[in-house]
């Protein structure tokens, strides 16, 4: 089984501590919505819900769950997710952390979290690692000490990943790439060169080898994999630049040529499976676009969509096209030579296939389709940014709402559809300079900027100061709405929200909201410079005031309480988290200043600084008490 370092950390650090599910003490407040700051242009669907990464203006870069209007934080993972994949409980995504190292995440649970299942490696071949989810468990190429890169699963649980198959013994790979899922088992793409077919059901028995290409010289098409249920279609490319189909049944004997058919596009090739066809875009006429053609695996079912060589001379214009799929029918444009934009259906045969209308705009980028519209995006030539539906008829082809302005549209953006509304990535020159994340249900009032809410139990981001309490629970702080710093606990009844500490001395005594714990168990943190706040075993909340001011540094010390350094007058402080247990043990002698706790085994050390220029730092070592 292959080990990783970080495979026990959850990746949202507030619920990595005791196993429990941090909340706030009390939820005094609701979460405000923030504008974002940025987004990714990786958009995915799972549970009808839709998966993004960005920042909000109040929160550090992570991942996004957008579902019934509102964005919420779901996961701190500062480097968003890639390739996701839905599972029954959640969903599975690989998250990069360095050169060529990527996590596999499982995002699942009530509440719902992340956490890192494997760490996998990968090499230029490979890229960003694929997953596919088959009977509950998830399928990756990855490698070891032992073995070069091959297919590999996991039970979705850290420690569960284990080696399929050494398909290429030793230390050669058989770089896995290409996986694809059918109804009960995985084809993928091997060797080199990517010219091997595989298939496997999961185990290393059923794990086995279709063909070779490589041994006629032939290349299977990269992205050219799709299955209608276990049946897998393919396109092969020979030397000599003429392309062929082949379906396989996961069986030797069963993967064969089906038929001759027209080269691929050099351009923009895509390829999906619609009413039982596969369709591709096909190279097309010289000098002109690329063109679809549509097959049933036979030569007599085999015909052109959409024919280039008549007079209209028509670009294709790229979009994934696999993605509007509505009612039956897919989606398409294609630009005149005069410069008007024409928007097509079909349902996968020549009959079926018309033109919709005929469109002003310079620029189209496809969307997706929800159950009842297909959405898309025009640039016109004035530079006005319009969001377009289509319910596949000339009169259902509607604008929507103008959203902006642009000198053009960038060719990455994001978008993902749910049953009923779309949410998309675009960048604008106006109203803001910037990628904005869009919501829109299909009408002028749906269509809007979303936001994006921390959810409650993730209010404070960047929790840091994590300590051990009474009964097991735990405390830390981190930054919540309005720069306020709240402090969490696992459990007890009241919350407490922190204002942002003074500030003096030229410096910020943040350290002070994070809490730290009595050997009793108390929490203990300052929400102000005189203010020590105490969270008891019981679950009440008191206050002591210090007539003094916090200054510089605290830690925990001999007899398990809490020291801190003051100013106004200058000392070192003890606390047990009572106020007959609270006190000054140490008094700063004239012309100097104590900064620096902190506890080494049973003593606690400090410095000691003369104000005097030219003299030098002491430091100090005391049991707890006076006489050090």
């Amino acid at each position: 089984m292959k080990k990783s370092i970080l495979s026990q950390i959850l990746v949202c650090l507030p619920f990595f501590l005791s196993g429990q599910t941090p909340q706030l003490l009390q939820d005094l407040h609701r979460p405000v919505a923030h504008d974002f700051f940025s987004t990714s242009s990786y958009f995915f669907n799972a549970h009808n819900k839709v998966i993004f990464d960005g920042s909000s203006t109040i929160s550090e870069y992570g991942v996004w769950e957008f579902e019934q209007d509102a964005a919420t934080l779901i996961s701190g993972f500062p480097s968003g997710y890639s390739n996701l994949v839905e599972a029954a409980d959640g969903f599975f995504a690989v998250a990069g952390y360095g050169n060529m190292k990527y996590w596999l995440v499982k995002h699942d649970g009530n509440p719902a979290v992340s956490r890192i299942v494997a760490d996998l490696n990968t090499n230029f071949q490979i890229g960003v690692p694929e997953i596919v989810v088959l009977n509950d468990k998830v399928y990756y190429s990855d490698s070891d000490q032992d073995t070069g890169f091959e297919l590999w699963g996991s039970g979705g649980i850290a420690d569960s990943d284990y080696l399929i198959k050494d398909c290429t013994p030793g230390a050669g790979s058989t770089l896995p790439v290409d996986l694809t899922k059918a109804d009960n088992m995985i084809y993928f793409r091997g060797g080199a060169q990517g010219q091997q077919l595989w298939c496997t059901d999961g185990t290393s028995s059923g794990t086995v080898q279709l063909f070779n290409f490589a041994q006629i010289n032939f290349n299977i098409q990269a992205g050219s994999l799709k299955t209608i249920g276990d049946q897998l279609f393919f396109l092969v490319n020979k030397m000599s630049g003429e392309t062929e189909l082949w379906t396989s049944n996961g069986t030797v004997n069963g993967t064969i040529k089906t038929t001759d058919i027209q080269p691929v596009s050099a351009n923009y090739f895509q390829a999906f499976i619609l009413n039982g066809k596969y369709i591709y875009l096909a190279k097309g006429i010289p000098y002109y676009g690329d063109e679809w053609i549509s097959t049933d695996g036979t030569p007599g079912g085999t015909e052109v969509l959409f024919d280039l060589s008549g007079p209209e001379n028509s670009y294709f214009r790229e979009g994934n096209c696999a993605r509007t799929a509505l009612n039956g029918e897919f989606f398409f444009f294609y630009l005149q030579a005069s410069g008007a934009l024409d928007f097509y259906k079909s349902n996968g045969t020549t009959t079926g296939t018309q033109k919709l209308k005929t469109l002003n705009a310079s620029t189209v980028r496809i969307l997706a389709s929800t159950k009842q519209l297909f959405f898309f995006l025009l640039l016109k030539q004035n530079d006005d940014v319009e969001l377009w539906s289509s319910d596949g008829t000339d009169v259902g082809t509607i604008l929507i709402k103008k959203i902006g302005n642009a000198s053009h549209l960038p060719s990455f953006y994001g978008y993902a559809a749910t049953d009923s509304s779309i949410l998309f990535r675009i960048s604008l020159d106006e109203p803001e300079v910037k990628a904005l994340p869009f919501y829109s249900n299909g009408t002028p009032e749906g269509t809007y900027i979303i936001k994006g809410a921390p959810a409650p139990y993730l209010e404070g981001s960047s929790p840091k100061g994590f300590v051990q309490g009474a009964n097991g629970a735990v405390f830390f702080s981190g930054q919540g709405e309005n720069d306020l710093t709240c402090v969490w606990g696992t459990e007890g009844q009241i919350a407490i929200e922190v204002t942002q500490l003074d500030t003096f001395g030229g410096f910020i005594y943040g350290q002070f909201g994070s809490p730290l714990t009595t050997s009793s168990g108390k929490a203990l943190w300052f929400s102000d410079k005189n203010t020590l706040n105490v969270f008891d075993e019981a679950g009440t909340l008191s206050q002591i005031k210090i007539p003094a001011d916090i200054y510089d540094s605290w830690s925990n010390g001999p007899g398990g309480d809490v020291y801190f350094t003051t100013n106004n007058p200058r000392g070192i402080w003890r606390s047990d988290g009572t106020v007959n247990g609270t006190f000054e043990v140490i008094a700063t002698p004239a012309n100097s200043v104590f900064y620096g706790l902190k506890m080494v085994g049973d003593s606690l050390f400090f410095m000691q600084g003369l104000t005097q220029s030219g003299e030098k730092d002491y430091l100090w070592i005391t049991g707890g008490t006076a006489s050090t």
